[in-house]
């Protein structure tokens, strides 16, 4: 006689067809799961190393070109201060070469005013100074004619510019008319003065003025 136990089958089949619990994951889901995170670990930590190495290698970039920046400046403010010598140094070069062509030799302008006055009769000169680069010229003549004569005669002359008249008025001396007069020019040194007859000039024109009258002063 067979005896079957189906208490022991049906509670093998109830535990066999038991059903897992949603809520837990299974050994294959939590492994997926360590090596997603593995996965992610390893990929942050090379994108963390790899843009690290780039920071490190423009902040280095960053402090090279900062010292190119602060050596091309020095060299910059070098050159500012040598083009600032320089031009210092063409002003008093053109300074100096400005004077030596502006330089009144007082031989050959007394020359040409002697040359000058004796072309104009009975006029002489009193005195002749050179005041800002212009020559004050104080005269006296017998006449106003003569007085515009000796202008014309200084205009024409090629030697003397901008010639400006300023007055002239009548001054009685031992009962002789006489006039005296002053203008300022300037005296162009680069140009030919005309070549002076012998016996002419200013101290010898003067010799000859009235007696009483001022001498003649030559150029300081």
């Amino acid at each position: 006689m067979i005896k079957i136990n189906f208490l022991q089958e049906e509670g093998v089949s109830a535990v066999a067809s038991e059903p897992v619990a949603p809520g837990l994951p299974t050994a294959h889901q939590t492994a997926i799961l360590l090596a997603s995170l593995l996965v992610a670990f390893a990929l942050t930590g090379s994108l963390y190393w790899f843009w690290n190495r780039q920071l490190n290698r423009l902040s280095q970039d960053l402090a090279a070109e900062q010292h190119e920046v602060a050596r091309l400046s020095a060299i910059q403010a070098e050159n500012q201060r040598f083009q600032q010598r320089v031009s210092e140094a063409e002003r008093r070069l053109e300074t100096v070469r400005s004077l030596q062509s502006q330089r009144v030799g007082p031989v050959a302008l007394m020359n040409a005013l002697g040359e000058l006055v004796s072309r104009t009769t009975g006029l002489y000169l009193l005195t002749v100074n050179a005041e800002g680069g212009r020559l004050q010229i104080q005269g006296q003549s017998d006449s106003v004619e003569a007085i515009v004569n000796f202008i014309g005669v200084l205009r024409h002359s090629g030697g003397f510019a901008d010639i400006q008249f300023h007055q002239f008025f009548q001054d009685d001396q031992e009962k002789r008319l006489s006039f005296k007069f002053n203008l300022d020019c300037v005296y162009q040194s680069t140009a030919t003065p005309p070549t002076a007859h012998a016996g002419s000039g200013v101290v010898q024109t003067a010799a000859a003025a009235p007696a009483g009258s001022a001498p003649a002063t030559v150029l300081r």
